[in-house]
């Protein structure tokens, strides 16, 4: 192996990791012009993040979709070069294009759905689907779980979580909690 080779692949890898979780928290791209959210919208939106976390407005690069971004640099899903990450969104299309458009442009990216299951998320308790996301890269894999919500009235909204896939399993549960997640009807 040519000297300095392990460290050029590492910082690929990394680069690569970088554009892949800016394009999955980018999936739905800067599209329309959100609104000004309803009263009480940005304490629902927190209400997602877990504790512990910081948040912030997200970057302008995001999009005016992105509408709250949070996460940590600390504590147990804080694994390897992955930084447990938020992103809510609140697009201006229909929950289903908003569906379509999000795993379409994951699956241009490797990402694809390993789980969609139908129920309630949220303080209202909204129709919503809960998406398991799976990254082919063998190697240093990410992984998300994604609510979609679907007000009967009001904005869809999407919440979008990203960690590394070693800890997929043991962080679901407190995506599910914060989400306030029901299976079924």
């Amino acid at each position: 192996m040519a000297p300095g080779s392990l460290g050029t692949s590492l910082r690929r890898r990394e680069a690569a990791a970088r554009l892949l979780f800016a394009g999955c928290l980018l999936l739905l791209g800067p599209g329309g012009a959100f609104a000004d959210p309803a009263p009480g919208a940005a304490e629902r939106w927190r209400s997602f993040i877990p504790d512990g976390w910081q948040s912030a407005d997200c970057p302008a690069s995001y999009g005016k979709e992105a509408v709250l971004c949070a996460g940590t640099d600390t504590g147990p899903f804080k694994v390897d070069r992955h930084i447990p990450t938020l992103s809510v969104r609140a697009p201006t299309t229909s929950c289903a294009q908003a569906q379509k458009d999000f795993v379409a442009v994951g699956g241009r990216m490797g990402i694809t759905v390993a789980r969609s299951t139908t129920g309630r998320c949220g303080p209202s308790a909204w129709t919503c689907t809960e998406l398991r996301l799976k990254d082919a890269r063998p190697t240093d894999p990410v992984a998300g779980v994604v609510y979609l919500s679907c007000p009967a009235k009001g904005p869809v909204e999407i919440y979008f979580y990203a960690v590394s896939a070693r800890v997929i399993d043991s962080f679901e549960p407190v995506a599910r909690r914060r989400a306030r997640w029901r299976a079924g009807g």
